[in-house]
């Protein structure tokens, strides 16, 4: 019980607060407030945002997140090989230190605490944004390298969008999609769907002899649906384009009421292929998901109240019958939030969010279903304390099965050096709650203490009308890292490691335009110490040495060059070298690999059409980015993409 009572005090605040809003409107009249009601999207100020350039996006949607993210972030991705498991370290994080949000709702599995990004669709989202660094008490659980922002907006063109995609490549690799978006005054649709197929058969070394690799092929196909309604009112309304997914300044204090649903629904099969040495495998992994959203959202003249209502159902089905493996586990997540925000004056902004998350899981390798009850508090509250100054104090308290977790607080100042040179500071706390798997499994520990820590962050940037530069510097130690070790014939999970990340990463973005000619120059640079510093495993190897997968230099380049009509992209990354082992007695080697894009875009019988090719690994470089797992040489890909606008008259 003590869970609703923490949540019915958040919410009862919110509806007290919400019954003197008459008096708040009367006393101060904001014309153009731009509220934010969700949590991660009320983000801290100055905080450095990855995201893709909108002119090469529409290059990467018809691909997974896996192959977006090496383009535009700062992730270094623990990718299998195509089409399977690839996982994510931010900032000498592990997979599981990475927060991944859809409109607002975390998406890691809870039984796993990590995200699949080869099971993620680029094609499904229209905004996707990294955050590096902790960042707790918005997000919650698991932020602790970063979080990953998925989200998807409206488009404010009336009438009928439809979008035809296809795209095709070596390997037997072949994506289609298909989209149709429809908006009036108080009514919008956005439907898309998309399949995708590759046999993934290419060459690589075994044993010195080129070998065509078997056993695996992927399929992928989903669905997703989502409608916008301004409800009635019996308010005089004022009927503008309002798009309840780009929190635009609010013009008027008659917006009428609305009510947003989003379906989800996804299918994977897929092939485990052998590793190098290896003579085959017959392992198989299914993966399905339903996840649902609904948001009822009523905009005031100087506020906003959201209430929302998200599931998610999971299944994973892995087998492999020369190992006798048979594994099917599935989860379902329901998770109600309450948000309010206000903005009394132009320097003074504050938002609350209460939570309550149901979560169960049901395995073959669980005995019954093990359920969790979880319950938080989220405020944060923004403060102009001068011209040049900005202060943003957040702080998260959270109720897990009727046990208090650490408190989470977080702190951010700016300073305006000039008007081109910012500063920034940053403290904050993170936390990491266990698994479901390093609760529930046979050889589980119920005993386990959340993963915590604190981390500091100074960042400066320099920006002008041509040139961005951005310099951060970050340092993070964290308790109680969760690792699993051997007990016997199993393995534990015990909390035996404190883990010390330093590092500091540049980029540097500039651009300019001749007449018809547009030139994006963007150069990224990372390093990045990450070391076991104490650990209660008595002669444990890895004491003082770099974490395993967590390379200490890595590197992007890219140029992007336009003329008219035309695009041409070419990227260059560099991975240092990575320990497989924790002693350090073996590795992988550093690498580079470069990618070539060209892109034509025209108007055709009144529809736009885009063509576009691209050569990835244009190198052909022979590289591994998980020991033993090889990777693919140079693929030739070709795509087109039709858009037909029909609008409303």
């Amino acid at each position: 019980m003590r869970q609703f009572a923490f949540v019915f005090l958040g919410l009862f605040f919110g509806f007290l607060v919400q019954a003197q809003s008459s008096l708040l409107d009367s006393l101060v009249y904001l014309p153009n407030v731009e509220i934010r009601a969700t949590p991660m999207q009320y983000l801290p100020f100055g905080k450095s945002q990855q995201s893709p350039d909108t002119s090469l996006f529409p290059l990467l949607h018809t691909y997974t997140l896996t192959d977006a993210l090496n383009t535009f972030s700062s992730t270094y991705v623990k990718n299998y090989g195509p089409g399977r498991l690839a996982t994510t370290s931010v900032r000498g994080g592990a997979a599981v230190h990475t927060a991944v949000l859809w409109n607002g709702v975390p998406i890691q599995s809870p039984v796993l605490g990590q995200v699949d990004f080869s099971l993620l669709p680029a094609y499904f989202f229209d905004e996707v944004s990294l955050i590096p660094g902790g960042n707790g008490a918005a997000a919650g659980s698991g932020a602790i390298g970063g979080s990953l922002l998925l989200n998807n907006k409206t488009t404010d063109q009336q009438g009928h969008q439809i979008q035809i995609d296809l795209r095709g490549g070596s390997f037997d690799t072949y994506f289609a999609g298909a989209k149709w978006q429809y908006r009036n005054n108080n009514f919008y649709n956005n439907t898309r769907i998309f399949g995708d197929f590759a046999q993934n058969d290419f060459k690589y070394l075994k044993n010195g002899q080129p070998t065509r690799l078997p056993h695996a092929q992927t399929r992928q196909y989903g669905i997703y649906q989502e409608n916008h309604l301004s409800l009635p009112t019996h308010q005089n309304i004022n009927h503008q384009n309002i798009n309840p997914s780009k929190h635009q300044p609010i013009k008027t204090s008659n917006i009428p009421p609305s009510l947003t649903t989003k379906i989800w629904y996804q299918y994977a099969f897929r092939q485990i292929p052998p590793t190098r040495f290896q003579a085959k495998s017959v392992a198989t992994q299914e993966d399905e998901a339903l996840r649902m959203q609904a948001t009822f959202r009523q905009i005031r003249t100087n506020s906003i109240q959201e209430f929302q209502a998200s599931y998610i159902n999971e299944s994973l089905v892995y087998r492999d019958s020369t190992a006798d493996i048979d594994s099917d586990t599935r989860t379902h997540l329901l998770q109600l939030d309450a948000n309010r925000e206000w903005e009394w004056s132009a320097n003074q902004r504050l938002l609350l969010n209460a939570r309550y998350t149901f979560t169960e899981a049901r395995s073959s390798n669980y005995e019954g279903r093990p359920k969790r009850h979880q319950s938080a508090l989220f405020a944060s509250y923004r403060l102009r304390l001068a011209p040049k100054w900005k202060l943003q104090l957040d702080a998260r308290q959270e109720l897990v099965d009727d046990q208090l977790v650490p408190f989470i607080p977080g702190l951010r100042v700016t300073f305006d050096v000039s008007r081109q040179l910012q500063l920034s500071v940053l403290a904050s706390r993170f936390f990491r709650l266990p698994t479901f798997n390093d609760w529930f499994w046979p050889s589980g520990n119920l005993d386990l203490r959340p993963e915590n820590g604190w981390g500091q962050e100074l960042g400066l940037q320099w920006k002008t009308a041509h040139l961005n530069i951005s310099l951060n510097g970050f340092h993070k130690q964290m308790q109680d890292w969760i690792i699993w070790l051997p007990n016997g014939p199993d393995y534990t999970p015990q909390n035996v490691k404190t883990v010390r990340i330093i590092g500091t990463d540049l980029q540097v973005k500039w651009q300019q335009s001749w007449h018809d000619w547009q030139l994006r120059l963007e150069g990224y640079a990372q390093w990045l110490q990450a070391q076991n510093q104490e650990s209660r495993q008595a002669g444990d190897a890895s004491l003082g040495l770099q974490l395993i997968y967590t390379p200490l230099w890595q590197g992007r380049f890219q140029t992007n060059l336009q003329y008219r009509d035309w695009q041409l992209f070419y990227q260059q990354n560099y991975t240092g070298q990575v320990f497989t082992t924790i002693d350090h007695s073996d590795g992988l080697g550093a690498f580079s690999l470069g990618d070539l894009r060209l892109a034509k875009a025209f108007n055709w019988k009144g529809n736009m059409w885009l063509l576009y090719a691209s050569v990835r690994n244009i190198w052909d470089v022979d590289y591994e980015v998980v020991a033993q797992r090889p990777m693919p040489g140079r693929m030739l890909e070709f795509g087109i993409q039709l858009g037909m606008i029909n609008k409303q008259k």
